[in-house]
């Protein structure tokens, strides 16, 4: 997650919520089916990989278009959605300090506290946080319905991680923000980032640290992805969210209800496969 959007490290507060996936708003019903099924065995990645086959991954930096893409995808092609972000609450929940000791660190920070780390130290723990964070996303997906297409969209889908979960490249895709990009559209990503500045005692310091942070987080995953052989996109504003909303589409091997596959996109911000 973006937990300046939380309430507090990447985030801003969301509703929660799971669209067309009323089941994953249960933590009870979660918890029952991952009894049920048990949880995926860290020797057992290939089942892990059939387990989760259905699900389609947009991961990539903060202020990225990757949550509205989501929604656009859902709705158009019929895609049950599972946004990252609006696990935070429900995840908090059921973990311990003592089983995700850095989910459980970051995620109480205030976000001024955030603030008074060290740039470096930052992104350590988000990162930190992130791959903890994975454990509990993937007993969220195992406990919906199989065999439908998911998209599960979000700031924490590391590549590396990722990359273990999938049977082919074409099911992950990472949606990158420049610098630029992000220094212009953060403000207008809704009245919580005023607010949330508004609480800090050097509001133009605190968002140029902050802004430094996921540039250092968007460097490091787009290499990380280009490492791997897989795929992102550049968000620098030359094509509208419709636009990178068909080239995700056509990397997802979409098709509408009716069968007609996405059409293919290319563009010159593209990069890898």
């Amino acid at each position: 997650m973006d937990l300046s959007r939380r309430r507090g490290p990447d985030s801003g507060p969301k509703k929660e919520r799971l669209a067309a996936a009323p089941a994953a708003n249960n933590a009870n019903s979660a918890e029952n089916a991952n009894r049920a099924n048990g949880p995926p065995k860290p020797g057992d990645p290939g089942e892990l990989r059939q387990r989760l086959a259905h699900v389609l991954w947009l991961g990539g930096s903060a202020c990225a278009g990757k949550t509205t893409v989501a929604r656009l995808l859902a709705a158009r092609y019929g895609l049950a959605a599972y946004h990252c972000d609006d696990a935070f609450t429900r995840h908090r929940a059921r973990t311990t300090p003592a089983r995700h000791p850095d989910f459980c660190r970051v995620g109480d920070l205030s976000f001024e506290e955030m603030w008074r780390v060290p740039l470096a130290d930052q992104v350590v723990d988000l990162l930190a946080f992130y791959r903890e964070q994975l454990e509990l996303l993937i007993e969220d997906l195992l406990a919906l319905p199989a065999g439908a297409p998911l998209l599960a969209e979000g700031s924490g889908l590391l590549p590396a991680q990722i990359a273990q979960l999938i049977l082919a490249p074409h099911q992950a895709l990472w949606l990158i923000a420049t610098p630029t990009f992000r220094r212009r559209h953060y403000p207008r990503r809704g009245p919580w980032v005023k607010q949330l500045l508004a609480g800090c005692e050097r509001p133009r310091q605190v968002f140029a640290t902050w802004m430094e942070r996921d540039d250092e987080l968007a460097r490091r995953r787009a290499a990380e992805v280009a490492a791997l052989g897989l795929r992102c996109l550049a968000t620098d504003g030359s094509r509208s969210v419709a636009e990178t909303a068909v080239a995700v589409a056509a990397h997802f091997r979409l098709a509408a209800p009716g069968g007609v596959p996405a059409p293919s996109a290319t563009h010159s911000s593209d990069s890898g496969h």
